[in-house]
Protein backbone atom coordinates (compact mmCIF):
# COMPACT_ATOMS: atom_id res chain seq x y z
CA UNK A 1 0.00 0.00 0.00
CA UNK A 2 1.09 3.37 -0.70
CA UNK A 3 0.10 5.39 2.34
CA UNK A 4 1.51 8.56 0.68
CA UNK A 5 -1.46 8.98 -1.35
CA UNK A 6 -3.47 8.90 0.63
CA UNK A 7 -5.30 12.07 2.72
CA UNK A 8 -5.26 13.15 6.31
CA UNK A 9 -8.71 11.54 6.41
CA UNK A 10 -7.83 8.42 5.07
CA UNK A 11 -5.31 7.72 7.14
CA UNK A 12 -7.24 8.38 10.38
CA UNK A 13 -10.05 6.21 9.20
CA UNK A 14 -7.63 3.67 8.53
CA UNK A 15 -5.75 3.53 11.81
CA UNK A 16 -9.22 3.20 13.16
CA UNK A 17 -10.18 0.14 11.43
CA UNK A 18 -6.71 -1.32 11.98
CA UNK A 19 -7.20 -0.21 16.24
CA UNK A 20 -10.26 -1.78 16.18
CA UNK A 21 -8.98 -5.00 14.34
CA UNK A 22 -6.65 -5.38 16.62
CA UNK A 23 -8.81 -5.09 19.95
CA UNK A 24 -11.58 -7.11 18.30
CA UNK A 25 -8.33 -10.17 17.55
CA UNK A 26 -7.33 -9.89 21.24
CA UNK A 27 -10.14 -10.32 22.63
CA UNK A 28 -10.98 -13.49 20.72
CA UNK A 29 -7.72 -14.74 21.50
CA UNK A 30 -7.98 -14.38 24.93
CA UNK A 31 -12.02 -15.71 25.14
CA UNK A 32 -10.73 -18.36 23.15
CA UNK A 33 -7.73 -19.51 25.23
CA UNK A 34 -9.73 -19.41 28.28
CA UNK A 35 -12.49 -21.32 27.03
CA UNK A 36 -9.57 -24.37 26.45
CA UNK A 37 -7.62 -23.98 28.91
CA UNK A 38 -9.30 -21.86 31.81
CA UNK A 39 -9.03 -18.21 33.15
CA UNK A 40 -5.83 -18.63 35.32
CA UNK A 41 -3.93 -20.29 31.92
CA UNK A 42 -5.33 -17.59 30.13
CA UNK A 43 -4.10 -14.79 32.19
CA UNK A 44 -1.13 -16.69 32.57
CA UNK A 45 -0.44 -16.16 28.68
CA UNK A 46 -1.95 -12.96 28.26
CA UNK A 47 0.91 -11.58 30.53
CA UNK A 48 3.47 -13.08 28.51
CA UNK A 49 2.46 -12.33 24.83
CA UNK A 50 1.73 -8.40 26.60
CA UNK A 51 5.20 -8.08 28.77
CA UNK A 52 6.99 -9.18 25.19
CA UNK A 53 4.71 -6.74 23.45
CA UNK A 54 5.76 -3.97 25.68
CA UNK A 55 9.02 -4.39 25.20
CA UNK A 56 9.02 -4.53 21.74
CA UNK A 57 7.08 -1.56 21.06
CA UNK A 58 9.37 0.44 23.79
CA UNK A 59 11.95 -1.00 21.65
CA UNK A 60 10.87 0.52 18.59
CA UNK A 61 9.86 3.63 20.03
CA UNK A 62 12.67 4.42 21.21
CA UNK A 63 14.27 3.80 17.90
CA UNK A 64 12.04 6.06 15.99
CA UNK A 65 11.75 8.69 18.13
CA UNK A 66 14.12 9.05 20.69
CA UNK A 67 17.45 7.00 19.69
CA UNK A 68 19.69 8.57 22.56
CA UNK A 69 17.25 7.32 25.34
CA UNK A 70 18.04 4.42 27.62
CA UNK A 71 15.00 2.57 28.48
CA UNK A 72 16.24 1.10 32.02
CA UNK A 73 12.66 -0.37 33.25
CA UNK A 74 10.48 -3.49 32.29
CA UNK A 75 7.33 -1.66 30.12
CA UNK A 76 5.12 -4.40 32.77
CA UNK A 77 6.50 -4.10 35.66
CA UNK A 78 6.09 -0.41 35.00
CA UNK A 79 2.71 -0.88 34.48
CA UNK A 80 1.81 -3.47 37.18
CA UNK A 81 3.05 -0.78 39.76
CA UNK A 82 1.30 2.12 37.54
CA UNK A 83 -2.07 -0.59 38.09
CA UNK A 84 -1.14 -0.61 42.11
CA UNK A 85 0.91 -4.07 41.97
CA UNK A 86 -2.54 -6.28 39.76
Amino acid sequence: MDFSRWDRDQLVEYLSFLFRSYRAMDAFWFINIEKGHGLEEACRINELVWGKIAQLDARDLKKRFSPGLQLSWTPLRTVKSVLGGV
